[in-house]
């Protein structure tokens, strides 16, 4: 991150809740950067993942929509703010009217919003945005032309807006490892680019996520979920054939089922499942059944958030919770 000399990287008011306003075009890396904060204890929302729950695949997208969907975001930063807790809020942020407006809204709240802006170069996001395959809310497919005018409408904040933090990308590391690169036809070695640790507090990040189930990291061969049952509610019998799966629970009580046993589970319980074993986990206390579970290989589209179970059941009978084929 990197300090342009005009701005404090912290708001003026530490006694108030913190929020950040992550700025830049698509295909700048603004999600990865508001999951970082995530991980640092913010409440994140997503421009990218509501519209996706929506039901919206491409770009641009319909102008009553966008309104629709950050009606939806100030309303819950005004109401996460009111509670007391630090909101990063993800999306393109592209003119200075749009971050004015997300300024005004928190001002009555005593709180001045800081804007972090992914200075991305223009080639690099062209370069990642080309690259997208419509797999989840983070991976849309934006048509050469869409990216091209994003980028040229795109107004950079300046000092004079308020706080402002400009956030560069880290120059890429690599290494030749001969012993686990791809042998390439021509005979050279395929070079793997260095990517960060992904680090989560993920007790802190499961029990601020109000949602059924939210995909939090996909790799090639496992995958990272946290889930909320509420009380009352279940996972729903099912049977994953080729996925083993570890469960892990944060908080809440409840009941396991697996190939016909039950256990009673709570907080700091773990419970495996191999692959092609049936099993269901029931809600049986007062409040919240909190997990996070690890699958491998990936079950379910990277990046997925469902809201209910009713969501997720119908994203998966529609086919568009499918795990990434490569």
């Amino acid at each position: 991150m990197d300090d342009p000399g005009y701005a404090p990287l912290t708001q003026d008011r530490p006694d108030r809740p913190r929020a950040v306003l992550v700025c830049g075009p698509a295909g700048a890396g603004k999600s990865t950067h508001a999951l970082a904060l995530e991980h640092d204890g913010y409440v994140r929302l997503s421009f990218d993942e509501e519209a996706w729950r929506l039901g919206h695949r491409a770009h641009p997208l319909p102008a009553p929509v966008v309104a629709d969907v950050h009606a939806l975001l100030r309303t819950r930063l005004v109401a996460l703010v009111e509670e007391g807790h630090d909101v990063v809020v993800d999306t393109s942020f592209w003119s200075r009217a749009s971050r004015d407006s997300y300024r005004a809204l928190l001002a009555p709240l005593g709180v001045t919003p800081v804007v972090h802006h992914l200075a991305t170069p223009r080639d690099e996001v062209l370069r990642r945005l080309a690259a997208r395959a419509g797999t989840g809310p983070h991976d849309v497919v934006v048509p050469p032309d869409r990216a091209q005018a994003y980028l040229d409408g795109f107004e950079p904040p300046t000092s004079d807006e308020g706080p402002v933090v400009v956030v560069r990308p880290a120059p890429s590391l690599r290494r030749r490892e001969a012993s686990s690169g791809r042998i390439m036809a021509h005979g050279t070695v395929d070079e793997r680019e260095v990517t960060p640790v992904e680090h989560w507090t993920i007790a802190t990040v499961a029990q601020q996520s109000p949602d059924f189930r939210r995909v939090l990291w996909t790799g090639k061969h496992s995958q990272l979920v946290i889930m909320t049952i509420p009380v009352g509610g279940e996972i729903g019998e099912e049977v994953h054939e080729d996925i083993d799966q570890i469960l892990t629970f944060v908080s809440g009580t409840g009941k396991a089922i697996v190939s016909g046993q039950e256990r009673n589970v709570a907080q700091g319980d773990l419970v495996v499942v191999p692959a092609g074993r049936t099993h269901n986990f029931v809600n049986t206390g007062e409040n919240p059944l909190i997990l996070y579970t690890v699958y491998g290989p990936p079950e379910h589209a990277e990046g997925a958030v469902h809201r209910t179970k009713e969501e997720a059941d119908a994203a998966e009978e529609a086919g568009k919770d499918e795990p990434p084929t490569e």
